[in-house]
């Protein structure tokens, strides 16, 4: 690597830990170059140092990514602000995008406590689901531009902010559906405004208010009392794409969910038919049982476990490829009918559709054979489709129509069809 003695460098000088550290710019010709990735370390004289002097000072300076010189500090920037966000061994690493927002949003928190606003507030009661007040405003006639005298309180996450001068619409979503916000300056009043004002996408709030409607007949609650009830740190993913990355959805579940509502209809749906499958069971005579997840012997499958050790026993135990061993001891003990609901766990392979921890259900009967077992099989898909069918599928085949109809106004027919043939419409149809 070389440089130009006289080039001005954008680098932290050393300076004693008593002292603020402050970016300056140095003017002095290297004595040393270290290099280590996309940075080097400059070791030369301090310029700023007194005449007898002859320590060396080490100086990070931030190298281009060529790997050939550190990049000089362009001359219309030479005066402009650089904030650090964080050094390792001397070099300064600049903000990223991320690092820029999140600190954004902690100063915002912070003013929200100089507000005298909690910003991670605690209870906040009588909550009325959005899916709810829609329907109890079905039964009431609110023209348009007007509102009535249904008032409710309502909690959920900001998804979409508009503020113009002294009234502002945000959208919040619950884990149910979506309800538009109005709140004016004027019915708010000065000090809750400047808490309105601290909010961003992501943050989850509370608000109490009457329905009405916009100009443009949309459904409003427009508030009169706001209340911060978490304020997020992290900005959520972008609006329109949501959390689009495959492994991103898998390690992040909790920001898929609330950037993809369909997912959420995934998880009402595996509730539902899990609770179908166990009152089928019940309903059938079996008794539903818990056993050990902690086994001195596994067995019931061919798979390899995981492995652990119990301190106070001073033994190895392996968590449990499958509940078949005991669930057949329980017959032996005089239990004739025997169900568990487990979580098992496969030291195996790994994918999107193949996890090494899941749930399955096992049953055994006395004096059954195979005839039987498939009456029980048939029993329970019969039961957890009957769940699914009453609510959700109607539900998701709604939301594959909604989205197909905006592909066909906002893009082509195209992407129509390839989308609803991709989210399976016609079986949800015919379902």
């Amino acid at each position: 690597m070389r440089s130009r003695t006289g080039q001005p460098f954008q680098v932290r000088r050393s300076v004693p830990t008593s002292e603020p550290i402050a970016n300056e710019h140095v003017t002095t010709a290297p004595v040393r170059l270290a290099r280590a990735g996309a940075f080097s370390w400059i070791v030369c004289r301090d310029a700023q140092s007194s005449a007898d002097t002859t320590s060396r000072t080490r100086i990070a300076a931030i190298a281009s990514t060529r790997y050939d010189r550190p990049r000089p500090i362009p001359a219309e920037r030479e005066d402009a602000k650089w904030t650090p966000s964080r050094t390792r061994r001397g070099v300064i690493f600049p903000m990223t995008e991320q690092e820029r927002l999140r600190e954004q949003r902690i100063k915002r928190r912070d003013a929200l406590k100089e507000l005298g606003a909690d910003p991670y507030g605690g209870r906040f009661a009588d909550v009325t689901a959005t899916q709810a007040l829609r329907k109890r405003a079905e039964g009431v006639e609110i023209a348009a531009g007007e509102r009535s005298d249904i008032s409710a309180r309502v909690a959920g996450r900001i998804m979409l902010q508009r503020v113009m001068g002294k009234l502002a619409f945000l959208t919040v979503h619950d884990s149910v559906g979506k309800l538009q916000l109005g709140l004016s300056k004027a019915d708010l009043g000065d000090d809750q405004w400047k808490i309105l004002k601290q909010l961003e996408l992501g943050d989850t709030i509370g608000v109490e208010g009457v329905l009405g409607r916009t100009k443009t007949a949309e459904l409003t609650l427009w508030c009169s009392k706001l209340t911060v009830l978490s304020k997020a740190i992290v900005a959520p993913p972008e609006k329109w794409h949501g959390l689009t990355d495959v492994d991103l959805r898998y390690r992040r579940r909790y920001v898929d969910l609330f950037t993809n509502p369909d997912v959420r209809s995934v998880f009402r749906m595996r509730s539902a038919i899990i609770h179908a499958v166990r009152e089928y069971l019940v309903g059938e005579s079996y008794y539903e049982v818990e056993t050990p997840v902690l086994q001195p012997i596994y067995g019931g499958a061919a798979a390899r476990p995981f492995t652990t050790h119990h301190n106070t026993l001073d033994m190895n135990l392996f968590l449990r490829i499958s509940p078949e061993l005991y669930l057949k001891r329980l017959l032996v003990g005089g239990m004739e009918r025997v169900f568990e609901i487990s979580r098992n766990f496969r030291n195996e392979g790994i994918s999107t559709k193949h996890n090494p921890e899941f749930t399955m259900v096992e049953l055994y009967e006395a004096y059954a054979d195979y005839n039987v077992m498939m009456e029980r099989v048939e029993g329970m898909v019969s039961a957890g489709f009957d769940a699914a069918t009453k609510r959700f599928i109607p539900e998701r085949a709604a939301a594959i129509e909604k989205e197909c109809a905006r592909l066909l106004e906002e893009k082509t027919e195209a992407d129509a069809k390839t989308y609803a043939d991709e989210n399976h419409l016609e079986a949800y149809r015919e379902a």
